[in-house]
């Protein structure tokens, strides 16, 4: 999709529930809109989310540890605030330009 910053905007908080997950490049995406985002610890989604920075995790398959995570966000906004800061810092880590320029010094690194 073109277009994905603008379908971001006035979202309160991203939710990925997930019990398998390979990375969850979707949290990336509402990270770098200023989405705070609520997920489990499954997978890569940790290496993705930082809890208590841009987020907060959940172990996967807790529907009440999930509830209560988002529950405090809704009644909280300061704090759903301070994440979505802190999720736009994160996210700027994933950027394309950034994420080639790691693969290829792994690269280098990694060739005879």
């Amino acid at each position: 999709i073109d277009d994905l910053p603008p379908r971001w905007a006035g979202v309160t908080l991203a939710v990925l529930a997930s019990v398998e997950e390979g990375l969850g490049s979707v949290l990336i995406e509402a990270q770098l809109a200023g989405v705070p985002v609520v997920a489990t610890t499954a997978g890569g989604i940790p290496d993705v989310v930082a809890h208590g920075f841009s987020g907060l995790l959940v172990p996967p398959g807790n529907p009440v540890a999930l509830a209560d995570a988002l529950e405090r966000l809704l009644r909280h906004p300061a704090e759903r605030v301070r994440l979505a800061n802190g999720a736009v810092r994160q996210a700027q880590g994933f950027r394309a330009e950034i994420m080639v320029t790691k693969h290829l010094t792994l690269y280098r690194e990694l060739a005879p």
